[in-house]
């Protein structure tokens, strides 16, 4: 019987969505959704994907919003660490005036961190950050990783366990709870399955996603873990992170617009906490 990753249940959403080789599925308790097998991301973040996809995954600057630059910029004297850092597009600007760390799954990226002169550890995410010293790291951040996890429930009690008293988490996911998602979702069930690509895009199991999230899901995972939420930030990834195609970055931007006039975004970024009620 299938069980629920992050709440262990085993009501499962009748609608499921078939792919080759994989099945999406959707929590009912907790409305996570994730895919089954789970894929392992150091098949796919080889060197040459990471040389195809260059212009996207590092950025000249690093796309932050205004709304989280109070906890990010004129960092000074902080331990500082990324998971799933990457080429090191955000420790980069920090390693000079702070102590900085990275943890990064893929080897391919091992050259390029070292050329840039940030410390990393490569390997499993979870047991590289379970060898850390406890309480002893300001500001521990994860851009687009948390859905590349394999158990998001434990990473997140080990990150607990590395925060100082007072330090922060910045979480920047997926959020399925947008237009783009639903509208993936509506041609699939509309085409009885046959169109699939909007679907396979907007989860993006190809490029490594093992789940997508809504912001109750969210809450109701820090909520277990003992972690509260200070920030809440819902957005989209400016098109040109993701596209140089014209016509693509269009149809990018009108589904960007349908988000903003609704309230939604692909992206959800939250900034958190250790939980005062739960120490």
């Amino acid at each position: 019987m299938l069980t629920c990753p992050i709440c262990h249940s085993t009501e499962m959403d009748g609608k499921i969505f078939d792919f080759s080789g994989y099945r999406i599925w959707t929590c009912q308790h907790c409305l996570v959704r994730f895919c089954q097998p789970l894929v392992d991301n150091r098949t796919v973040y080889t060197s040459e994907f990471i040389a195809r996809k260059e212009e996207y995954l590092e950025p000249e600057v690093p796309a932050i919003p205004p709304q989280l630059h109070r906890y990010v910029t004129g960092l000074s004297k902080k331990r500082i660490l990324d998971i799933g850092c990457g080429a090191g597009w955000f420790l980069d600007s920090l390693k000079e005036s702070n102590d900085v760390l990275g943890l990064e799954v893929s080897a391919a990226y091992q050259p390029i961190l070292e050329q840039k002169g940030i410390p990393c550890r490569i390997g499993d995410l979870e047991q590289e950050l379970a060898q850390l010293p406890d309480t002893s790291y300001d500001l521990i951040t994860m851009w687009d990783v948390f859905e590349h996890l394999y158990d998001p429930m434990m990473m997140l009690r080990l990150i607990k366990r590395k925060l100082t008293e007072n330090g922060l988490l910045i979480n920047w996911t997926n959020n399925y709870d947008d237009i783009i998602s639903r509208f993936a979702e509506l041609t699939y069930r509309l085409s009885f399955g046959r169109m699939q690509t909007f679907m396979a895009q907007s989860f993006n199991r190809l490029n490594g996603h093992n789940y997508n999230f809504i912001p109750s899901t969210l809450r109701y995972i820090y909520d277990q873990v003992g972690l509260e939420i200070l920030h809440t930030l819902i957005t989209d990834t400016p098109s040109d992170r993701l596209t140089q195609k014209m016509l693509f970055k269009m149809v990018l931007e009108t589904f960007y617009a349908l988000n903003r006039f609704t309230g939604k975004g692909k992206i959800i970024c939250h900034v958190v906490k250790r939980s005062c009620a739960q120490g």
